[in-house]
């Protein structure tokens, strides 16, 4: 009969020593989760300030355009004023030198507007590009970590799950075996 109890404290033990592992395996999924959640977010965040990005580089582009545009209408004023230049006389000379003159500071005031947007654009896009190379690789690691620690967890439970069959067997058995003693011992 002691031996009995012996057993039976011994598989209460085993009993109780899994529920609390259940208790933190539970937990760590939770924790899981809640990680998992949070890099949910962060990558939602990225997401916007990549759309941002897109929206500035759109507008740099846009200004580029019109840059341009107006680049090439000063040009063909340029162009236009030499032509005229050369059926004038000399004494017009002076208005259209100052003329040139501020066409030309015009002209590389818009040229040099135009490189600076050019490497602003550069720039967004090298960090744009280098923000979703960073952003897939921790997708790709964040994937396999959680498919690690979900087939952790799958045997885990599974172990425990053939523990607790296996213990609630015993158990069924040594009150079977209980019931019988008892028995035996009323019929004494």
């Amino acid at each position: 009969m002691a031996d009995l109890n012996t057993k039976y404290q011994k598989l209460a033990t085993e009993y109780a020593k899994l529920r609390s592992q259940v208790g933190v395996l539970k937990k760590g999924v939770l924790e899981e989760q809640e990680k998992n959640q949070q890099l949910t977010d962060l990558i939602h965040e990225r997401d916007t300030q990549l759309r941002k990005h897109e929206s500035e580089m759109e507008g740099v582009l846009f200004r580029n355009q019109q840059l341009t545009k107006r680049v090439n209408v000063l040009q063909d004023e340029i162009d236009g004023f030499q032509v005229k230049s050369k059926s004038k006389k000399r004494n017009g000379s002076q208005n259209r030198d100052e003329a040139e003159r501020v066409i030309n500071e015009e002209l590389v005031s818009k040229i040099t507007e135009n490189a600076r947007l050019h490497a602003t654009l550069d720039d967004i896009e090298k960090q744009y590009e280098n923000t979703i190379l960073s952003l897939q690789n921790r997708v790709q690691d964040l994937e396999k970590e959680k498919s690690l620690l979900g087939n952790a967890q799958k045997n885990k439970e599974e172990e425990l799950s053939d523990t607790v069959s296996i213990i609630e067997r015993e158990k069924d058995e040594l009150r079977s075996r209980v019931t019988n003693l008892e028995r035996d011992l009323a019929l004494r």
